[in-house]
């Protein structure tokens, strides 16, 4: 099982990062197809769509929680449960604003070489969408955390 380390910056502000992560991939051949050419024309775009891929499926992993400000299991349990709320309600709106976005992307369509808006679009949605569905029924108890 795979680790992913999560930095508590900030419990007051609820700020969290992911430190690590696993590489992006995709058992759908059109899926994967995408995320190589976003990995090899816009690769700030394919670190982004990793970490949302990790939040999608949180469950696949064994959480590490490194808290930068000293607090409690019990406090950082809360702070997790808070920004995984946090995270599935930016899911659902940015999942939406792609939606309205895809219309536009056909546009780029008489340009020469391959698509890459209509890619991008394409797989920030996928995940998007795909985590907002997944961070539905997480619950911080169902996650394997270990804190440090």
């Amino acid at each position: 099982m795979q680790t992913v380390e999560i930095e508590i910056k900030s419990h007051l502000k609820v700020e969290l990062e992911i430190k690590s992560y696993p590489e992006l991939s995709s058992d759908k051949k059109f899926i994967q197809k995408a995320i190589n050419m976003v990995k090899k024309y816009s690769p700030k775009v394919y670190s982004y769509v990793s970490k949302e891929d990790v939040i999608s499926n949180l469950k696949k992993y064994k959480i590490k929680i490194v808290k930068s400000p000293e607090i409690d299991k019990k406090e950082a349990k809360r702070v997790l449960s808070l920004w995984l709320g946090k995270e599935k309600i930016k899911r659902f709106l940015y999942s939406l604003l792609e939606l309205l976005i895809f219309p536009f992307t056909a546009l780029l369509t008489p340009i020469p070489g391959p698509n890459i808006a209509f890619f991008s679009v394409l797989i920030l949605f996928y995940f998007h969408f795909r985590g907002f569905l997944n961070l539905r029924g997480v619950k911080v108890d169902d996650l394997k955390v270990i804190y440090e």
